[in-house]
């Protein structure tokens, strides 16, 4: 999901490089300059940089470059001084809409999400109308588990007319961590009409219609989805759990292992593991996937919803790892 708010807001950079192009020539060093953004559009992120220096140099009250050298840094994945520069640029320029959309994008990388907001409110203080600030603020909120400001504000931001496929695919999220699986695959429809080749939405409608245990289709797209890109982990993940769920537990063994060797950072992976280790009667190995787990970033904890989990769900040493989030569902 991360990903694909940072590719929403890496469009807004392709925005800036048009429009600093044409504002080189006004504020001098116009070859220069010119010179410097080709770099940047060619991807030579480092040279850019190099360039950016020394143009600050000789104007060093200059918002736009100070920006620009924000997104060198951040395609350099120089974090920290991505956030040093846009503080600078919003310094000498504080109605830049582009420098706030990327500095929200450094925000959540820190995962600063209270200051990502004030940035989505600084935006709708400069245009209240702005559908951009709306999607940041409810994908923010979603990331809180404050899914009743995430659906309030994506709501305003489709009222708005916001023309990216995501604010649906967002939605979904929102409505399937509600347990409104209809109304998400509804929403996912909606993105997937619009993009039908965005493997994600496809993923995410299959995972929905596992809630729904329509499996048929839920492994009908995951097919469409894997065509698109075989790389999505989480396509594999969403086989493995179809399959545990179908008793198939060879062919969930293999995906699950082939969604760790792509990404082993996502704890849902392993909790699917730690389900398979359950079917097997294997607890030490259970236990052990269950801590690896807890040690990464988890999306969904409803899988303990699943029967499986049964086996364990009143055992003292499941309970100590995840009774804050056993709680919650």
């Amino acid at each position: 999901m991360v990903k694909i708010l940072i590719s929403i807001i890496l469009l807004s950079i392709i925005v800036i490089l048009a429009i600093s192009k044409k504002k080189s020539e006004k504020i001098g060093h116009g070859g220069k300059l010119n010179n410097a953004i080709d770099l940047l559009n060619n991807g030579e992120y480092e040279e850019a940089l190099n360039e950016f220096l020394e143009i600050v140099k000789m104007t060093p009250r200059n918002a736009q470059v100070y920006k620009l050298m924000g997104v060198c840094c951040f395609e350099l994945k120089k974090y920290k001084n991505t956030l040093k520069c846009l503080n600078t640029s919003i310094q000498y320029n504080s109605e830049d809409v582009e420098c706030y959309y990327l500095r929200i994008a450094v925000f959540i990388k820190f995962k600063e999400l209270e200051n990502a907001i004030r940035d989505c409110d600084k935006i709708l203080e400069l245009n209240e109308l702005n559908s951009k600030a709306f999607y940041y603020k409810a994908y923010i909120y979603n990331e809180l588990d404050d899914l009743t400001n995430a659906l309030k504000y994506i709501d305003e931001c489709i009222e708005l007319n916001f023309n990216e496929f995501d604010a649906y695919n967002l939605r979904g999220l929102i409505y399937g961590k509600l347990g409104r699986y209809t109304e998400a695959i509804e929403e996912f429809n909606k993105a997937i009409n619009k993009n039908p080749d965005e493997c994600i939405y496809l993923n995410n409608r299959s995972f929905t219609y596992i809630r729904l245990k329509q499996y048929e289709n839920a492994i009908n797209d995951l097919n469409m989805a894997i065509e698109i890109d075989e790389k999505i982990p989480r396509i594999y993940k969403n086989y493995a759990h179809i399959f545990l769920k179908t008793s198939k537990i060879t062919e969930a063994k293999e995906n699950i292992q082939k969604a760790i060797e792509l990404d082993d950072s996502i704890g849902d992976n392993y909790i699917i593991l730690a389900a398979i280790n359950l079917y097997d009667d294997d607890y030490d190995s259970c236990y052990e996937n269950l801590k690896q787990a807890k040690s990464r970033e988890i999306s969904y904890y409803d899988y303990f919803d699943d029967e499986m989990f049964d086996k364990i769900r009143d055992k003292e040493e499941f309970i100590e790892l995840f009774q804050e989030e056993l709680d919650k569902i």
